[in-house]
Order: C-alpha cells, then structure tokens, then sequence
C-alpha cells in the first residue's frame, strides 16, 4: 500500500484507511499548473507527517486516472487541486470530510495535519466558527462594491485569490502602527478606486496584526510590503508610492500578461517597449 509520503490513494482504500486514521488527500489532475506548484509542499508534508509520528495518513489522488475519477466525482472535486481531511465518526459510523482552505504553504499544511492528527472534531468546529466569521467579514471579490475599492485578504482567502489566473492583484502587506503604512492608505485606497471598473484587477490589502500565516510567508523585511501576483506569480514592488508610479506599475503588469490593449484604452502607450 501506499506509504505516508503520498502514493496514490483508491478509492475504497481512502474510505477504509479514513475508519483506522484521518486521511489528508489532495485530488490533482498532472496538467494543472497550481497542482504542479502544490507538488513540492505536499512531498515535504508527507515527509513531516512520518518525521513527526503523527497519526495521519497523507496521500493524493490523480482525477485523470481509472482508480481517481470516479473517487473524485464521488467527493464532488470541481476544481484541481482540492484538499481534504477524511475522519471517521464511530458513533455516526460515517467518514465527514473537511475541505482545506488555508495557505498552501509546507508549514500551514503541517499545521493543519497536527490539528488534525490529535482531534479532528476539535478542528472541524473551529473550522466551522472560522467559516461563519470569515462568511459575515467576506463577500467573494466579485461583490465588493460593499467592502470599498480595497479588498481585505485573509490566512482564509488569500491563496485563492492572489493565485487565481487572468487577474492581477496588487497587495498591500501593512500593521495598524507602522507610520509608512497609514501614510500609504489613502493612496492605497485611490489606486483602489482607480482600478474598481476592471474585474482583472484586485487592489488589497492584509493587515499582518492578524492574518499571521499568510504574513510570515510573504513579509520578509517591515512594512508596508507590495506584492504584485499576476496569473499566481509573484513580485515585490520596490517603487515610489505616488499614485501614479503605483497605477503605472499595475498596467504595465496588466500590459505584460498579454491583457489586451482594446478593452483598456490606457494600455496602449505600453506597446512599444
């Protein structure tokens, strides 16, 4: 059978081995970029989970195969790579699953796998109250004419968002004390505003008081940090902080990813290099 390293899982077998220990499985399909990006931190959890002891089985499922596609059609996968727990509930005689919604780093995974590994009805609640709070603060960033030109990204949603293909999101890494930071929030705010018209953009911002996870993967050095994901790849932003070497740098990264010039006249003056 497959060892904890993450060999593929069948489908009976991901059921059976859920009722002995919960079981962590991403379902990926071998085309998928983002799976592909996954690969090494889900290698480097696996290699964790036996390192450490800890009672939880890790392993993936390749929906393109025999064996997968039936088992992902069956946990209702629809978008590559999912991640879920698998636990059983002996009272219920059921195996619940929990979707993974945190970061997609090797540490938050890890985390995510210990909590599990020592009570994952403990981690379902939680996750559950985490849910409903993040529910109440966040409607999807296709309804935020509510929340302002900025968006606030969380340890919750960030990964999805900022590595979604065809957008570009600008982000704004910030603590509520940091001097710089209160005097880029204005800014910060018309370069929001200058861009709420485009679907494509996402201007944002996560406040590192809170959203920890999310922070220590991307704030190396102080505050405020910039980061630019075009397609889910990243660069800082070391630039001026005016308005218009911020709403430069954005369309010029619009311009490099093959956005086309048409659907915003501005563009144009970026044709040639």
């Amino acid at each position: 059978g497959a060892g904890p390293s993450g060999g593929e899982g069948r489908e009976e077998i991901l059921e059976e081995r859920a009722k002995v220990m919960p079981v962590f499985v991403m379902f990926y399909a071998p085309w998928c970029n983002h799976c592909k990006r996954m690969a090494q931190a889900w290698s480097e959890l696996g290699d964790r989970v036996r390192k450490s002891r800890e009672m939880i089985h890790i392993t993936k499922i390749d929906c393109t195969s025999t064996y997968g596609s039936s088992t992902c059609s069956r946990h209702g996968i629809k978008a590559y790579p999912t991640m879920k727990l698998l636990f059983n509930v002996p009272e219920e005689e059921t195996v619940r699953e929990i979707n993974y919604k945190r970061a997609r780093t090797s540490d938050a995974l890890f985390h995510f796998a210990q909590e599990a590994a020592a009570n994952p009805r403990k981690l379902q609640d939680k996750i559950n109250a985490e849910a409903d709070e993040t529910a109440q603060r966040w409607v999807h960033h296709q309804e935020v004419e509510s929340k302002g030109p900025v968006k606030e990204l969380s340890d919750y949603n960030f990964d999805e968002i900022a590595s979604e293909d065809g957008t570009v999101v600008f982000v704004q890494f910030f603590v509520p004390w940091c001097v710089y930071c209160k005097k880029l929030k204005p800014t910060w705010e018309e370069l929001g505003l200058e861009f709420a018209e485009l679907p494509d953009v996402i201007i944002a911002k996560v406040n590192c008081k809170k959203q920890k996870v999310v922070c220590k993967h991307h704030v190396q050095k102080g505050y405020p940090t910039l980061k630019l994901f075009v397609n889910g790849t990243e660069s800082q932003y070391l630039g001026p902080r005016d308005l218009s070497s911020l709403k430069f740098h954005v369309e010029k990264s619009l311009w490099r990813a093959g956005f086309k010039p048409d659907e915003y006249g501005n563009l144009q003056q970026y044709a040639s290099p």
